[in-house]
């Protein structure tokens, strides 16, 4: 062989060496955008959960007070629609923020936690004035800051669960 052919051989050998290498760092460099993007709309889908969470607990504000008014059973129907609804979007986030199932953050659960048991007080706090309005007996100061109160404790803990998914 001549020094030519080597030179050629070594060239090629490198140019093969270089294109190889160049395909597995392109390669990672697709796998790492793939990954990204799915973190990334996992994060966005979880964000739109505890917002439209968000959006039924101050829909149902009006409905509360509504009911205390005007005794209205179109307003309780309104209440309860909304607190189903919430239901439904918290068993949604549940599953995607793997809540209770391997691979859980256990900040994100207990903040969760949280929210979850702030929400039922809420509602039972709401259906404990709807029982008083209903035995027509007279709300209480004490019954609206009580509502008040809860109501604190729910935007509390949505607050605290959504800069976490920030």
């Amino acid at each position: 062989m001549t020094i030519k052919n080597n030179f050629r051989i070594g060239y090629l050998t490198t140019a093969l060496l270089f294109g190889i290498l160049g395909a597995i760092v392109l390669f990672g460099f697709y796998e790492i955008n793939l990954k990204t993007e799915d973190i990334h709309k996992d994060k966005i889908k979880t964000m739109f959960i505890v917002n439209s969470m968000y959006e039924e607990v101050l829909e149902s504000i009006p409905d509360v007070y509504e009911y205390s008014v005007a005794s209205g059973s179109a307003a309780k129907a309104d209440f309860e629609e909304k607190m189903t609804s919430y239901d439904k979007f918290e068993a949604e986030y549940k599953k995607m923020a793997k809540i209770g199932r391997l691979g859980e953050d256990t900040k994100e659960k207990e903040l969760f936690t949280n929210l979850h048991n702030a929400k039922a007080d809420y509602q039972e706090t709401v259906e404990d004035i709807f029982s008083i309005v209903e035995k027509n007996r007279p709300l209480e100061k004490q019954d609206f800051e009580n509502y008040k109160t809860k109501m604190e404790k729910v935007h509390t803990a949505m607050d605290n669960l959504f800069v976490l998914r920030k």
